[in-house]
């Protein structure tokens, strides 16, 4: 169950990896403050999002529940698959992510782990480790992500689409999984 709330919890946090490798190459600076109000948003919608799901899992049977939760997770990875890249969130062009900016990119961020929560909880992922796995992985990846675009023009190589296409697998294969081995 834990290797299936680290992979849920990076699939969801590959978007911010890739933010901030787009932010990092463009000197956009994110500082402490506002990542961690970024991963703080996360759990948050994360928590809520268990919350939903653990109640909707009490009320039909486990193996309807399991069925449900994996489609809401393939569907998801699915159309995470069909994205396009994230809009910039540096809307006074200062060139750093204050506090409302990062309030903004924090929710853009997140929408997607609230579909991914409900039914990844619905499929019997609903543990309370969820919300602070997915925080967490958001503030790591946004900050690696950050650093690794600001310290190298190698990265300009890499196509964007590459981590949604990851993220959106991941999502779809942790679907097949709960219902194949759960």
């Amino acid at each position: 169950m834990e290797l299936g709330i680290i992979l849920l919890a990076i699939s969801l946090s590959m978007d911010a990896f890739g933010l901030g490798i787009s932010y990092g190459l463009r000197q956009i600076k994110i500082p402490i403050l506002a990542k961690l109000v970024i991963a703080l948003i996360s759990a948050i919608f994360m928590l809520v999002a268990v919350i939903v799901g653990n109640s909707i899992a009490d009320i039909f049977p486990a193996i309807f529940s399991k069925v449900i939760g994996a489609t809401i997770l393939a569907t998801l990875g699915v159309w995470i698959l069909f994205q396009d890249k994230p809009i910039s969130y540096d809307l006074n062009k200062s060139l750093r992510i204050d506090f409302i900016e990062a309030l903004c990119l924090g929710v853009a961020l997140s929408i997607d782990s609230v579909g991914a929560g409900i039914g990844s909880a619905i499929a019997g992922l609903g543990t309370y480790l969820l919300p602070v796995s997915a925080a967490v992985f958001q503030l790591l990846f946004l900050t690696v992500g950050t650093l690794i675009g600001s310290k190298t023009q190698l990265v300009k190589k890499v196509n964007s689409r590459v981590l949604t296409l990851a993220s959106g697998l991941i999502l779809i294969v942790l679907a097949c999984f709960r219902l194949a081995f759960s």
